[in-house]
């Protein structure tokens, strides 16, 4: 068990990349990788998935498509966030949005771009399942991904991030849509567990849905 987590938490950030940030009671010792993070002049918001955390450990998704993970270090008054990550490459409207959500000023958008290009290209079944190996590194309990966020069938989890890192950056590419219908439909039905839903979404030729929806 973990039980110098600044220690880890700087060399998680070191040999990963990832983003992490420890978050005690008492705010004077806190502490985030990179340091941009912590900078209140920069991070003006705050997002509201970050009050709707309801098990140990846990996730969501904003509206930009960063990947943010919760992890509750059962021995310690502290709380672990990863994030953001992202399972494509960062595009114009990517920053846009993210700036936007964090209430980040125009003055900061080169910093915010070096920041985000420096975070590695993940999928999201990796995501959740580096979430799953922190659990056991601060709490020595072992999850299943698909049992603990009610996935049980990983098959469809590694589907998944395989479109959604593939077909939607193609689309993003062509430019017929957005990151609007197809994003959304695929990370609500993962995040719901509906693996008919999504089965159906992914052996939708992209055509049809650029029709019906773009």
């Amino acid at each position: 068990m973990i039980t110098d987590l600044k220690a880890f938490c700087e060399l998680f950030y070191a040999s990963t990349s990832i983003p992490i940030g420890y978050y005690h009671a008492s705010p004077d010792d806190d502490c985030s990788f990179p340091s941009i993070l912590e900078d209140p002049s920069v991070f003006k918001g705050i997002l509201s998935g970050f009050r709707h955390f309801t098990k140990n450990p846990d996730y969501f998704i904003a509206q930009s498509f960063g990947y943010y993970g919760y992890i509750k270090p059962e021995h310690a008054d502290c709380v672990i966030i990863i994030g953001p990550v992202f399972s494509t490459p960062i595009s114009d409207l990517t920053l846009r949005t993210f700036m936007q959500e964090w209430a980040i000023s125009q003055e900061h958008k080169p910093d915010i771009l070096q920041f985000l290009v420096n975070i590695p290209q993940i999928s999201f079944n990796q995501f959740l399942q580096t979430l799953a190996w922190l659990h056991l590194c601060f709490n020595d309990e072992y999850i299943s991904v698909g049992q603990h966020f009610n996935l049980e069938n990983t098959s469809i989890i590694s589907e998944f991030s395989n479109v959604h890192s593939n077909q939607v950056m193609n689309a993003k590419e062509e430019q017929h849509f957005h990151n609007t219908y197809i994003e959304q439909k695929l990370l609500q039905y993962i995040q719901n567990g509906d693996v008919e839903k999504m089965k159906t979404l992914l052996n939708t030729p992209l055509q049809i849905i650029r029709w019906s929806y773009g």
